[in-house]
């Protein structure tokens, strides 16, 4: 099986601003397929790479959104003339280009969703975010099948007129087995920084939709209960000044540290360093960090987002909150900051409960199967 895809993760082709595992996961897929041909749209400045011997990454190096448009389906059918690709394969916004692509050469598509909402996180400037709405939303309708992160997602699919038998719930494969430890001197470097303090660890992108300054409100609720703890925040984005400036205003900055983007094996110290691991935001689909903390034997407070709502068994796993509800979420988190038996019965509740939901092996596989359904015969 010959696979073209197109990927918005650019840690594929070496960013290491924002790192995850996508590259790990992506030499996985190949495992299963004869070659893997990855396009990732940039800007300029990136080279192409090799994940491994036949998982192939392409950056486009053009600038704005329409050059990479254009420039991510010319590439794609070049890879298809020379290499007879049998699948194309594509993510929530990169699936118009990959539409265009694949009915060009006649191929299936498979497209994935991971927010239930076309235009989620679609900058509305103009008429230009309405118009990429509806280019993604014929993209999927016209897909040849569409792989969602979980039920919620599928069901907002179906409202939107796409047939139930297409869809085709596959969570984001995460390598549990990477979260489960940790080591031990570096579990205890990030401790000693924070001697006596509980960590409260936050990880993720540093944009809007993770709704951080509700974190930050809450977390100066746990300060003023006399709560001897810190918040560590994890991760980079847009909003990462604007962050250090609201702490600075609720009088919290002295107790918030900003640690930047972390690998994985770092990410894993950090999760067993902390006390609890806090998501706030206004919407996920699925939430991977809930499922890493939790793996890590780390009780979460979490937003109540269709994502948590899958992976977070209220008052078992962790606590939720109604999305938004700063008041809410401050208690849960007292709660578990205050109540060191409880938080430790929610830790030891979610590893068994989340490795037989989100098994790596199992949802690669998944993946796999769903690609070779699908492909050109």
């Amino acid at each position: 099986m010959r696979v073209g895809m197109i990927s918005l993760d650019r840690s594929l082709v070496g960013d290491r601003s924002t790192p995850t595992d996508a590259p790990e996961r992506h030499r996985a897929y190949a495992e299963h397929c004869e070659v893997l041909h990855i396009v990732v749209p940039t800007g300029p400045g990136f080279k192409p790479a090799q994940l491994s011997d036949n998982c192939f990454v392409y950056p486009t190096n053009a600038r704005g959104p329409i050059s990479k448009f254009f420039a991510s389906i010319r590439i794609l059918r070049n890879i298809h003339k020379s290499e007879q690709l049998d699948l194309v394969v594509a993510q929530h916004f990169a699936a118009p280009a990959a539409k265009q692509a694949a009915q060009a050469e006649r191929l299936p598509l498979i497209v994935s969703m991971h927010s239930a909402d076309f235009g989620a996180e679609i900058k509305w400037w103009m008429n230009i975010g309405r118009l990429l709405e509806r280019m993604v939303k014929n993209a999927f309708l016209s897909a040849a099948a569409v792989r969602v992160v979980s039920p919620a997602v599928q069901t907002y699919l179906a409202q939107q007129g796409i047939a139930k038998e297409r869809i085709h719930v596959i969570p984001t494969p995460v390598n549990t087995e990477v979260f489960q430890t940790a080591k031990e001197e570096s579990v205890k470097r990030i401790a000693d920084q924070w001697s006596g303090k509980k960590i409260v660890l936050y990880v993720g992108r540093l944009e809007p939709i993770k709704n951080i300054p509700l974190l930050l409100e809450a977390f100066k609720g746990a300060l003023e209960a006399k709560i001897p703890t810190h918040l560590l925040i994890v991760g980079n984005g847009s909003q990462k000044q604007e962050l250090k400036d609201l702490a600075e205003q609720l009088g919290i900055a002295k107790h918030v540290h900003f640690a930047g983007p972390k690998s994985s094996e770092e990410l894993a110290a950090y999760y067993h360093a902390s006390t609890v691991v806090a998501l706030p935001s206004d919407s996920e689909s699925l939430g991977k960090v809930l499922i890493e903390a939790g793996v890590a034997k780390r009780p979460v407070v979490s937003t109540k987002t269709v994502g948590a709502s899958y992976i977070v068994d209220d008052g078992v796993t962790g606590l939720l909150s109604p999305v938004g509800n700063t008041g809410q979420f401050e208690k849960n988190l007292v709660k578990i900051l205050t109540d060191e038996k409880f938080a430790t019965h929610l830790g030891k509740a979610a590893p068994t409960k989340l490795k037989k939901k989100f098994d790596y092996e199992t949802n690669i596989q998944a993946f796999v199967n769903l690609w070779k359904k699908t492909a050109k015969k």
